[in-house]
């Protein structure tokens, strides 16, 4: 039997998020799949995949920071900011200097307000936004707040400029490319893009489709599947004594005496409860330690999700 838990994949360039979804849905018999994170058809790398009720940690792990390597042609604009889009404009490219390209890459760290591209799936009126560009249709997307961690070039030859960045969700890298040609004047699209890096998850760790459908033709897929109760392994953990196990799933107002371990976390911290053989319980956001804490019945924390035992309906 497969196990539900946390599936790395490598998408190849040409397929669709959906149609890598859909492809594990078949392979693993699972009614229940997830991603952690759109990749463009034209994009390739890292696309985590999450399997039966593992899907429902995807607010917790959506968040995860990302890290791509990508490569942008200056000098020329299309209409969908990509090597598959229709030249809209050219202009020709003067040498510029690593000096200026690190200046205009320095610009777009920290918080920024982006405009998404006009062909992506973000939904006006109910339809997907490149639907309507490919009818010609002009619908504006509001700017929307993004975080940069850091973006620097790997290498400049001619026209071409290869660069890793660090973002949050929800950046759109194909936007980075065209705001960065117009700040240099000439226009830029982009030529390629990997993602490397989803939180801890790595693209060296991610195995193709068809690597998965063999691995699960000779009952070896198991062995790399991060199982559901390590999926949150990034998150400080409480181990909840036996007896209290129980009141846990019934919703009681958690108490410092419910586990052995001495903790205080800042408040608002997210915080993963586990029984004494490391199975996930829920998970809480911490409110305050004793000295917090009004009466000896208040709670040091809010719970956030919890996760019964029979909650594996629909795998």
């Amino acid at each position: 039997m497969i196990e539900e838990g946390l599936l790395l994949i490598n998408k190849e360039k040409g397929r669709t998020s959906f149609h890598v979804t859909q492809a594990i849905r078949r392979f693993t018999k699972f009614k229940k799949v997830g991603h952690l994170g759109t990749l463009d058809p034209q994009a390739e790398g890292l696309l985590p995949i999450l399997l039966g009720r593992t899907t429902k940690l995807v607010p917790f792990l959506i968040k995860l920071e990302k890290e791509y390597e990508g490569t942008m042609v200056l000098g020329e604009e299309r209409d969908t900011m990509d090597g598959e889009g229709n030249t809209i404009s050219t202009a020709p490219v003067k040498e510029i200097s690593k000096m200026e390209v690190n200046k205009t890459f320095e610009s777009f760290i920290g918080y920024i307000q982006q405009v998404p591209p006009k062909y992506s799936a973000i939904k006006i009126n109910g339809k997907a936004s490149y639907k309507w560009a490919s009818k010609g249709i002009d619908k504006q997307l509001p700017s929307r707040k993004v975080y940069v961690k850091d973006i620097t070039p790997t290498k400049i030859s001619g026209n071409e400029i290869s660069f890793n960045i660090v973002c949050s969700r929800g950046v759109y890298v194909r936007s980075i490319v065209s705001d960065f040609g117009k700040k240099l004047g000439v226009g830029a699209y982009l030529s390629a893009l990997t993602r490397k890096r989803v939180g801890g998850y790595l693209l060296e760790e991610a195995l193709t489709l068809e690597e998965v459908k063999e691995l699960i033709k000779s009952s070896n897929i198991n062995k790399h599947i991060l199982d559901f109760d390590r999926a949150l392994d990034f998150l400080p953990e409480i181990t909840v004594r036996d007896e209290y196990v129980e009141m846990i799933y019934n919703g009681a107002s958690f108490q410092p005496f419910f586990s052995d371990d001495v903790v205080d976390f800042p408040q608002g911290t997210k915080v993963t409860l586990k029984n004494r053989n490391g199975n996930l319980l829920g998970i809480v956001s911490w409110t305050g330690n004793d000295s917090s804490r009004k009466t000896d019945k208040d709670s040091c924390c809010e719970y956030i999700r919890v996760f019964p035992p029979q909650d594996n309906t629909g795998l």
